[in-house]
């Protein structure tokens, strides 16, 4: 069953935290740009919510959106919120080598709803074997092994035979536990990334080739454990220029494997409110205010990292 008939994107805190981190690096990178050389390729479901940020927020409106469940091409239309969106039908490992790729950069998210599986694999490939420089490449999946759990065990020889050339040949039990899950995963992309672009660097002068530079390591759990990692694409003659912009100084900006772990509080409307009253604020200060030390203090760090991008949700009655 397809995981819009499931949950509903709207009212997933950690995730609406994530797209909202996500425009605001993309506005960094590209500002509001309608010109039809930048273009956005998603996974958009039936709830089309990072099409409606992306051309709101950024005005883009060449717009394609992925979709595998052709038996529900009516209600994708239906649901879709801007003519500008073109629907194509079919696996991503299908649909992506048909792109047209030289039309102009690309901003692309694998917004996935599964386990990581090895046709991701096929994905980046196609992304680094084609996207030009200055493209953005964003992958979300759940980052659970649980499959490969029995009896409280993980069998890691079922998942290097799974993943056989895609990972370590010395992968471990202890890898694959929730722990450290998040950091197999990333090593796993960023080898394959790094792979492409060393096959591709090889027919290009030294300041064509390309390089790519990690923005984004996110983990959240709004129900299951999810995964995001991505960055930006670009020659190596504009790499010296992109390491001092300020866009990776952003606290949300992740480089290495220190991975941000977006968190959602468990707090009322009120104490939202109250807390918004003391915001912007030295950590230290902030988590010292007698007024709010009613307020768990776990909970207030969490919102201390996210207040600027917390989601608000409102009952209407009718």
């Amino acid at each position: 069953m397809a995981s819009y008939n499931i949950f509903n994107y709207h009212y997933r805190p950690a995730k609406s935290i994530e797209r909202k981190l996500f425009i605001e690096l993309l506005k960094e990178l590209y500002g509001v740009n309608q010109n039809k050389d930048l273009g956005y390729i998603g996974l958009g479901s039936v709830f089309f919510a990072d099409f409606k940020l992306i051309h709101k927020e950024l005005g883009l409106s060449n717009l394609i959106n992925i979709e595998m469940n052709e038996d529900d091409m009516l209600r994708f239309e239906f649901n879709k919120p801007f003519s500008c969106i073109k629907l194509k039908w079919g696996k991503t490992t299908d649909v992506l080598p048909n792109i047209n790729w030289t039309t102009g950069k690309k901003i692309l998210w694998l917004d996935y709803d599964q386990s990581l599986q090895p046709y991701m694999f096929e994905d980046i490939d196609t992304f680094f074997s084609e996207a030009p420089s200055e493209s953005f490449f964003l992958l979300t999946c759940n980052y659970s092994f649980h499959r490969y759990l029995s009896e409280n065990v993980y069998n890691e020889e079922k998942f290097k035979k799974d993943f056989e050339g895609i990972c370590r040949l010395d992968v471990t039990k202890e890898e694959l536990t929730k722990k450290n899950a998040p950091i197999l995963v990333q090593e796993m992309i960023k080898d394959r990334i790094e792979s492409n672009l060393s096959s591709r660097n090889a027919a290009l002068s030294d300041e064509e080739k390309l390089e790519f530079h990690q923005l984004i390591f996110i983990t959240y759990q709004d129900g299951a454990p999810m995964f995001t990692y991505g960055g930006y694409l670009l020659r190596k003659e504009l790499a010296r220029d992109f390491k001092k912009l300020q866009i990776n100084k952003l606290p949300y900006v992740r480089s290495g494997e220190d991975f941000l772990n977006l968190q959602s509080p468990v707090v009322t409307t009120q104490e939202l409110d109250a807390m918004n009253n003391f915001l912007p604020n030295y950590p230290s200060r902030f988590l010292s205010i007698k007024k709010i030390t009613f307020i768990p203090e776990e909970e207030r760090k969490k919102y201390l990292t996210t207040y600027r991008y917390y989601p608000n949700f409102v009952e209407i009655r009718d």
